[in-house]
């Protein structure tokens, strides 16, 4: 009986292998992050992958965010992604502090109003340092507006006040009556998944 060759082992196994594109969600007008080969298209399920924001909107000014997808659903042989994460560069937080303001970090955890749960980290600078009492109170009340927003928008509402920047202004134009900011920035964003009981 002849044997079978290594190689022709291998060039079997990627003929049985099939090519699965990766899209975003329809906030990203479903954009192909990607594509992926697997055996089984159930294994695509669960598959995560980080893209900077720029090359989903083509903005320079995006450069400094990346944005977590994972892949939930597959449809017509095509892996459907949710965002699961928002992450600012470490680089960009290092340039953006200066001497003579105080950092103020915040973690919280949120709910919105479809129930998913998320750990949100701003990060606020202010234009001159501040006293240890304002920077509680800057902290307090972000996450009084912050617990009041995420309860009355769906998750994608929420992630998307985020990427188009109208969460870091409106947190920024409010906090600023205790003490005028310079900037606020969300460091990272991360939706909490459950895990299932074996």
């Amino acid at each position: 009986m002849a044997k079978v060759k290594k190689k022709d082992k291998d060039a079997s196994k990627w003929k049985k292998k099939k090519w699965y594109p990766i899209l975003a969600p329809a906030l990203f007008n479903n954009k192909e992050l990607g594509q992926t080969t697997v055996f089984e298209k159930t294994k695509v399920l669960g598959k995560s992958l980080k893209v900077n924001l720029m090359t989903l909107t083509g903005e320079v000014r995006n450069q400094n965010v990346n944005i977590r997808f994972k892949v939930h659903d597959i449809k017509e042989d095509k892996a459907n992604t949710k965002i699961t994460g928002y992450i600012l560069s470490p680089s960009f937080i290092k340039r953006i502090i200066r001497r003579r303001h105080s950092r103020i970090d915040g973690a919280y955890k949120l709910k919105t109003k479809d129930g998913k749960e998320i750990v949100l980290k701003p990060l606020f600078i202010t234009k001159n340092l501040t006293s240890r009492s304002e920077s509680a109170a800057i902290k307090e009340l972000a996450l009084e507006i912050l617990t009041k927003l995420s309860r009355n928008v769906v998750y994608t509402d929420f992630i998307k006040s985020i990427i188009f920047y109208r969460l870091q202004l409106d947190l920024r134009r409010r906090l600023s009556k205790i003490h005028p900011l310079k900037t606020c920035e969300i460091k990272k964003m991360e939706l909490v998944e459950k895990k299932i009981q074996e």
